[in-house]
Formats: C-alpha cells, structure tokens, sequence
C-alpha cells in the first residue's frame, strides 16, 4: 500500500478517458479507454500526503497487514511521526521518495514500522541546503591579509 495507490479523486483523478476512434456505416463505434495516470511522486504535496497516509492507516489493519494491537499502531504512528520529523531537514522530494520505499522494504522483510534503515537514508534522503550565515564573513581573512602591522 503506496501513498500514491491512496490519492483521493479531489487530487488525482482515476475516472477513464473514453475517445471515439470510429464509426462504420453499421454504426458500430470503436471506442478507446484509458485509465488516467496516478500522481508521480514529485507531484504530491504534504496534504495529499497526510490524507493517503490516514487512509492507508485505517486499510492496513482491515485487511490483515497491520494488526489493530496498540503496539502495531503506535509503530505505524511512530512512522509518520518520523515523516513529519524528517521534512524538518530535508526536502519534501527527497522525504518522499524514502516515504515510498520504506513501505516495500517493510512489507518484503517484515520489519516492525518506525524502524530505522540506513540503506534507505543513505539512498533516497538529501540534507536541506542550511541557510544559516556564518558568523565571520567569508573574505574577512582577505582584510585582515591586507591590512598593514602597526608600527
């Protein structure tokens, strides 16, 4: 169960497109249907986000992938906590695509949610470009270089 399989139709659209191809004397038609893609994943915003993640909350335990104990509950929240946690200092892309692949790994070696992998870190998350200044300013080492000892 992926965030993006959970996009509500108010952000995503999963209705068919139906197009006419043709028409023969016999009035039989030919008619093209195509479901319309899901939302790619630098496409979502937190919302979108935050509402796919409840959903999948609430379809985890219903369908036998998550048990209704408070333990297994509280590691799934522990995770979303963890999502919140990490968009502090890395970007929401980046938050993201870990936020994809930590479910498969989770479901493909049965890892308890909220548990931490140094694969996926290393992998997908990119710090947040810090935009703190530095105290010294960065050519102050030219001016004090130029400046004449005193005599």
């Amino acid at each position: 169960m992926l965030i993006p399989d959970f996009l509500n139709l108010g952000t995503h659209d999963s209705s068919e497109e139906e197009q006419e191809i043709g028409n023969n004397s016999s009035g039989a038609k030919i008619v093209f249907r195509a479901t319309k893609a899901k939302s790619k994943l630098e496409q979502i915003i937190i919302s979108m986000r935050v509402a796919a993640n409840s959903q999948i909350m609430y379809e985890l335990p219903r369908k036998g992938k998550l048990s209704a104990t408070t333990s297994d509950i509280a590691d799934y929240l522990a995770y979303t906590v963890k999502f919140a946690e990490l968009l502090k200092s890395h970007p929401l892309a980046s938050t993201i695509m870990y936020d994809n692949e930590n479910p498969k790994l989770q479901c493909e070696y049965g890892f308890r949610w909220g548990s931490d992998s140094q694969h996926l870190h290393t992998r997908f998350l990119v710090k947040r470009r810090s935009s703190v200044l530095t105290t010294t300013p960065p050519n102050s080492h030219a001016l004090t270089a130029n400046r004449k000892p005193p005599t």
